[in-house]
């Protein structure tokens, strides 16, 4: 699907700021809410644009089921409110491979790339209580431009998150170097609400650069839909 005709470039969110929510999970995984409530209650709220994007893996057994009342949902609220359905998903290697089935993916109107863990160079991954920063940082980065380049994602989420929640924030030229990478790829960047703890700076950066962007707040509860709207809205 179109990037252009679903998510706005980063210099026009002061001009037209959706009213959208893009980051959002269900019981599906680790959500407290269903996807009907998080329809109802995103309804309620006057959002326009909602993105589900339930974590999977290449075992995930509820895909059926979570992409059907997805679909049951579309239809019920067609003229009330634009329904997509995604995934959120983690890279497995510095090359870009995804832990999802490929064929899931013509299933799917977004998929959302990620760096959870941090991939071994040889196999496995590397101890996320024990890695130290430097190592943190490198991992990070490079796990995210092989997502970038790999031509398998859409959205390009939380960048940087992960060494954030561990280490802090995520330096800032290295931050812009990969939304560049984004931009050059024709992948979306993620402004998440939820990780990105120095918002200005990242609502900055993206200006500067002006890739496509989407605002997601990591939903897992009703209280937080549209937080992402919020935030940004008070810092632009």
């Amino acid at each position: 699907m179109a990037v252009d005709t679903v998510f706005v470039q980063a210099r026009d969110l002061r001009r037209y700021l959706p009213r959208c929510e893009f980051h959002i999970h269900t019981k599906y995984t680790d959500g407290q809410n269903t996807v009907q409530e998080i329809v109802h209650a995103s309804l309620q709220m006057g959002l326009e644009k909602i993105l589900f994007t339930e974590h999977v893996r290449k075992t995930s057994p509820f895909v059926d089921e979570y992409l059907g009342e997805i679909s049951r949902q579309r239809l019920a609220f067609v003229k009330e409110v634009s329904i997509y359905a995604g995934v959120e998903v983690k890279a497995l290697n510095y090359e870009g491979e995804l832990d999802m089935l490929p064929q899931l993916k013509e299933r799917l109107d977004y998929v959302v790339g990620v760096v959870h863990s941090y991939p071994a160079r040889e196999k496995g991954a590397i101890d996320m209580k024990t890695v130290s920063p430097s190592v943190a940082l490198e991992a990070e980065y490079e796990a995210t431009k092989g997502l970038l380049e790999s031509g398998g994602i859409d959205i390009i989420g939380h960048i940087g998150g992960t060494y954030a929640k561990r280490f802090g924030v995520f330096p800032v030229g290295l931050f812009a170097e990969l939304v560049r990478i984004a931009k050059h790829n024709g992948v979306v960047v993620e402004i998440n609400s939820a990780h990105h703890k120095n918002l200005a700076e990242v609502l900055k950066i993206c200006r500067s650069i002006n890739p496509y962007v989407s605002l997601g707040s990591d939903v897992h509860s009703l209280k937080d839909i549209g937080d992402a709207l919020r935030k940004v809205r008070k810092v632009l």
